[in-house]
């Protein structure tokens, strides 16, 4: 499937490579499109060399700015995993399904269509729970609120130990989905928009998408 934004600046190919912004044979969404490319902002290759025919080379951004909800190769959201929805059920038994006021967590390192569940070790945290991470390996966090608080990650101005991040803002600040395990829902915050959405209502996310 061929994506155009009008706005766009870069075409790039199924392959991950992707053309210079001002190529004569794909330097306009019409040519690109045409040619069988993808069209995409150049903003979102800020950093990166004008062009390269590196296959996956923009694997690193993938994941942040066109594969917002976490989706697989095949279409589905990372949270209808099977693998991904065990995990959920997993630390939300070990928050005592919320009741405890603790807290647990995992994370996936790697990328949406290779990844591993890594736990994090559960210590009776309550409201707060410190994770490790992987910089450039971890792309996405999973974590429980307890029953007293909200499906929605927690942000700078509002957050139980009161530190200058929050949920959102280690997300902001190392490019990771975050995600939230809860009673009223499962919580998802994009880094990339700097919006949060519940994905799931109440508890279903501990079910298989659809049911």
């Amino acid at each position: 499937m061929s994506l155009i934004d009008p706005n766009g600046l870069e075409c790039v190919w199924d392959d991950g490579s992707y053309d210079s912004e001002d190529d004569p044979d794909t330097g306009s969404p019409e040519k690109c499109a045409a040619a069988g490319g993808t069209w995409y902002d150049h903003s979102f290759f800020a950093g990166m060399p004008d062009w390269s025919g590196d296959p996956d080379a923009i694997d690193g951004i993938w994941d942040s700015l066109f594969n917002p909800f976490g989706l697989d190769p095949n279409g589905k959201p990372l949270y209808c995993n099977a693998d991904v929805i065990s995990a959920m059920r997993t630390i939300w038994a070990q928050s005592a399904n919320g009741t405890s006021g603790a807290e647990a967590s995992f994370r996936l390192d790697g990328n949406t269509s290779n990844y591993s569940i890594v736990f994090t070790p559960f210590t009776n945290q309550r409201g707060s729970q410190t994770i490790q991470i992987k910089p450039g390996t971890t792309f996405a966090l999973f974590h429980t609120h307890p029953n007293f608080g909200s499906w929605q990650p927690s942000t700078p101005q509002n957050n139980f130990e009161g530190n200058p991040l929050g949920d959102t803002g280690v997300a902001d600040k190392y490019n990771l989905q975050m995600y939230v395990v809860s009673q009223r829902g499962l919580g998802y915050y994009d880094p990339a928009t700097g919006t949060s959405t519940q994905v799931r209502p109440g508890t279903s996310w501990a079910n298989p998408c659809g049911d």
